[in-house]
């Protein structure tokens, strides 16, 4: 398996002036009153910025995972992140800080959780879930021929390592998650497609515990088809509603890697089984405007106490994380239409189609247009 994104070196962005839509952190809604993820698919909500930002600990390319803790307080968030060490060039972890307002802020900082094997560069990717009586963590750890390891603890803060989620498998899982669902344990992630390439598509392992985890006999579950994704697609985030499952996750338009002209953002698919799953049509939600970063990217949905869905990721420039929530209504107005308004990117932007192609400049390469007329698949194309 080649190098994970998680080792590559990250640049600023080019800023390109992108003026966002952004909303305060409020009082919590009732849930009756918080739009839903089918309110979203029907384009009845959007996701809007917070603002101001969390401020998440650490610095640069990095995943925020978020676990609610009412057992300890009723606002009370865990959020494992990446942190990394004084080392040149750096060596990756996995930290813990803690909020008690839900999210919006994280003072408590509780350290190192995970660290990787000497001589490993990096473990990162955190998911962590309650599995019966235990907290259990999935990451990944470089270097680890599997890719993604599994590690347990009482209280979500002492970890004890056990090592690979399936001890015989040496194919290399990569950026895991972690979901107990109707008495099974789902373990979903990123393969190479094909095996060893830069191309990635998700695909998981069920079974009745951590030491009883099978793959999917039917090999990946999703792949890119689109424009913004086709390239690869990675960081696999599940949320679970009744008979409806989401999919959160991050696309790119050439491959895994940071570099070159390859684009990252991340989108939303849908399933009633966990295997067939529907992308939504105006993917991407965010997507980067720099083609030296990944940036939009590492998306970390969670459901707040309030019942309202938040999703973390990175900035366009990777330095920061950035929050977004699900609103009721849109930031295009009743004549902003498709084909020629779109929302992306927390705002609403006019195709290039939309203007005739006169004003168009495509900053990046582009690969042939997803929909005939627009340039949705290009990452900067008007100006």
């Amino acid at each position: 398996m080649p190098t994970s994104k998680s080792t590559l070196q990250f640049h600023l962005a080019i800023a390109l002036g992108v003026v966002f839509v952004l909303v305060a952190i409020g009082t919590p809604n009732a849930k009756d009153d918080v739009p839903t993820l089918d309110d979203f698919w029907n384009k009845k909500a959007h996701f809007a910025l917070v603002q101001p930002a969390p401020i998440i600990p650490g610095q640069g390319h990095r995943e925020a995972f978020a676990v609610l803790r009412p057992d300890i307080g009723a606002q009370t968030i865990y959020l494992y992140y990446r942190c990394r060490t004084a080392d040149i060039p750096p060596r990756y972890q996995i930290c813990l800080a803690i909020s008690s307002d839900n999210g919006a802020s994280y003072p408590i900082e509780e350290g190192v959780m995970i660290t990787p094997e000497d001589n490993h560069p990096f473990a990162v990717a955190p998911s962590v879930a309650k599995v019966r009586d235990r907290w259990v963590m999935v990451y990944e750890e470089g270097g680890a021929p599997s890719g993604t390891l599994w590690a347990e603890s009482v209280d979500g803060i002492r970890w004890n390592k056990k090592g690979a989620i399936a001890s015989n498998d040496r194919i290399y899982k990569a950026t895991p998650s972690l979901y107990p669902y109707q008495d099974s344990v789902y373990v979903f992630y990123a393969l190479g497609n094909p095996t060893g390439s830069n191309h990635l598509s998700i695909s998981y392992s069920v079974g009745q515990d951590m030491i009883d985890l099978r793959p999917y006999a039917n090999g990946d579950i999703f792949t890119g088809k689109l424009a913004w994704d086709k390239g690869s697609v990675s960081m696999p985030r599940v949320i679970f509603d009744g008979a409806t499952h989401w999919l959160f996750f991050e696309g790119a338009t050439q491959d895994q890697r940071c570099e070159g002209n390859n684009v990252y953002g991340w989108g939303i698919a849908k399933s009633t089984d966990l295997k067939t799953w529907v992308e939504f049509a105006d993917n991407p939600i965010a997507q980067s405007n720099d083609s030296e970063s990944c940036g939009m990217d590492l998306p970390q949905p969670v459901r707040l106490s309030s019942g309202a869905i938040a999703v973390y990721h990175t900035s366009d420039d990777v330095t920061n994380v950035l929050m977004a929530t699900l609103r009721f209504g849109s930031t295009c107005l009743a004549w902003q239409t498709n084909p020629n308004w779109k929302e992306k990117n927390y705002q609403c932007i006019l195709s290039c189609g939309g203007l005739g192609g006169s004003s168009c400049q495509n900053t990046k390469t582009c690969v042939n247009a997803s929909r005939l007329g627009t340039s949705w698949d290009c990452a900067s194309c008007c100006k």
